[in-house]
C-alpha cells in the first residue's frame, strides 16, 4: 500500500500554458528545499481551458503530480475546487485558485512544519 503524502497542493489553470511551466517548476522537488516528492502531491486543475494542459506536460514535474481537466463553461473554480478536496489523500490541503504564481524555495517545507504543529496541538 503507497503512503498517503503528507501534503496536497491543488492548483487551478485557465489557459496560462506558459505560466504553468513557471509555477509548475517552483513546487517540484528539484526547486523546493527540505522535501522529495514523496512528501507531498501536487494535483492540476485545468479549469475548461480552450488551450489545455496536457498530462504527459504535468506529469513531467515529477512522480507526484497528478493532472484533471475540468470541462466547465463556468470562469469560477469553485466546483473543480471542491471536487478535488474531497478526492485528497492527505489531511493538509494548500489551494493555488490563481497559477500564475512562483513560490519561494521553502514554502512546502513550511506547510509541512506547519501540520505538525497543528497535529501535536
Amino acid at each position: 500500500m503507497v503512503k498517503a503524502p503528507s501534503l496536497s497542493i491543488i492548483v487551478v489553470f485557465f489557459n496560462m500554458c506558459r505560466e504553468a511551466k513557471r509555477t509548475l517548476y517552483t513546487l517540484s522537488s528539484l526547486y523546493q528545499q527540505g522535501v522529495t516528492a514523496q512528501d507531498y502531491e501536487v494535483i492540476v486543475i485545468d479549469n475548461g481551458s480552450t488551450a489545455p494542459l496536457s498530462v504527459e506536460f504535468v506529469e513531467g514535474f515529477g512522480p507526484n503530480f497528478h493532472y484533471r481537466f475540468h470541462t466547465t463553461t463556468d470562469k469560477s473554480p469553485v466546483l473543480a475546487l471542491n471536487r478535488q478536496i474531497k478526492e485528497c489523500r492527505s489531511e493538509l490541503v494548500m489551494v493555488m485558485i490563481d497559477g500564475a504564481h512562483m513560490l519561494s524555495p521553502g514554502v512546502v517545507a513550511n506547510a509541512l512544519r506547519l501540520g505538525e504543529v497543528r497535529s501535536r496541538s
